[in-house]
């Protein structure tokens, strides 16, 4: 992740005096924001549906994508939470050490 740290050094009265402030700059421009709308607010069991999978980047504007799309009863979420995390912070995660 592109980071920095300001560092800043000061002698007053025969002392150092010193202060550091890490500045990070997030990667917002390889992100995309991905969005999905259905159809309908709800489905029954083996009824069919449409959904409209939109991606766009940092600016808002379209972008091509590829997308895996996974569905499942919600009521599996009761049984097992979601194993994987956020993907970004496998990518990005990370800052530079001083």
């Amino acid at each position: 992740m592109p980071n920095v740290v300001l560092s800043a050094a000061m002698v007053a009265d025969r002392a150092l005096l010193t202060d550091e402030l890490p500045i990070v700059v997030p990667p917002v421009r390889n992100f995309l924001n991905v969005t999905v709308a259905a159809d309908k607010p709800l489905y029954q069991p083996r009824e069919t549906g449409t959904l409209r999978v939109t991606a766009r980047d940092w600016n808002d504007r379209p972008v091509a994508a590829e997308v895996a799309l996974s569905l499942f009863d919600e009521s599996v979420t009761y049984i097992q939470s979601e194993y994987a995390g956020d993907i970004r912070q496998f990518f990005y995660g990370d800052k530079r050490p001083h």
